[in-house]
């Protein structure tokens, strides 16, 4: 009786045009090959979440940029006089675009200072950056660096990628502390002389270093990259939140006007050196 009651009901359905199937359709179960680009906050701002194909939360997070700097000027004491713009150039809301196959392109105008244009292309583990400024002032910028940064946490709460902090409490600074002490002092590594060399948490470089920072996981399964065409600057492992900085020169010199503009890499590699060089001479040689 109850199965003859359940087929009269679905018949009945039927005539209505309502269908059935086992499951989501094709359409809908495809599998994302891509990397997907989402934002940290709302309005949105150059800080940017990413989330690799296969992963459920976030897998990154990219700062581009925290900070611009100049060695001529001030340049955010620059943008104070001009604006209420008291903070780091990444919380900042801009103009948002997405375009075709998941790009994303933001424009930030910092009246009587500069603009930036960040280009922003997914690809299956990484995303390619393109990083563009234009000198709006009246003097020109010389030695223009931009500070970026990658974290592989929210900064606190909502998400932790566990590769990296498989014990993480969603605590800022407890993962700050693990990703210091534990994964970055035995797994960090930069770029210098044409090599790879290990980069300790304290180690304080001042000479420039091509343009490659990045961090094994205690695993030895994945590493976490940052990576650019142009030399750079400072890198440093942060022990008060799970992230790293690179700062690549933009321009020597920047005339008022002119437009600089710089070519980046963020994303996960498989732990394999080789894989990673292979980005990274890719990437200077497409940005030749």
């Amino acid at each position: 009786m109850k199965a003859f009651l359940i087929l009269t009901t679905i018949c009945f359905l039927m005539n209505f045009g309502i269908s059935f199937s086992e499951g989501p359709s094709t359409e809908k179960s495809k599998k994302t090959t891509k990397a997907q680009i989402s934002f940290y906050s709302d309005p949105k701002t150059p800080d940017i979440v990413v989330t690799l194909p296969g992963d459920i939360t976030p897998t990154f997070r990219v700062l581009v940029p925290e900070w611009i700097t100049a060695s001529n000027m001030d340049i955010l004491a620059e943008v104070r006089k001009h604006s209420v713009q008291p903070k780091p150039f990444h919380t900042v809301p801009g103009v948002w675009k997405e375009e075709k196959n998941g790009v994303w392109v933001g424009v930030e105008t910092f009246s009587k200072v500069m603009e930036f244009k960040v280009i922003l292309e997914p690809k299956e583990n990484y995303i390619d950056i393109t990083w563009e400024i234009r000198n709006l002032s009246q003097v020109s910028f010389e030695d223009l660096h931009a500070d970026y940064c990658v974290n592989v946490n929210a900064g606190g709460g909502k998400w932790v990628n566990r590769q990296f902090l498989p014990h993480s409490t969603l605590d800022r600074h407890e993962d700050g502390k693990y990703w210091y002490d534990i994964v970055a002092s035995k797994g960090a590594y930069i770029y210098f002389d044409g090599r790879l060399v290990p980069f300790s948490p304290t180690d304080s470089l001042d000479a420039p270093i091509d343009g490659l920072i990045t961090v094994l996981n205690e695993a030895q399964t994945k590493q976490i990259f940052l990576m650019w065409d142009s030399k750079a600057l400072t890198p440093f492992i942060n022990n008060e939140n799970a992230c790293m900085h690179l700062r690549p020169l933009v321009s020597k010199y920047l005339a008022p006007g002119s437009v600089a503009t710089i070519h980046g890499r963020a994303g996960i590699s498989s732990g394999k050196n080789k894989e990673l060089l292979k980005l990274y001479h890719s990437l200077q040689q497409d940005n030749k």
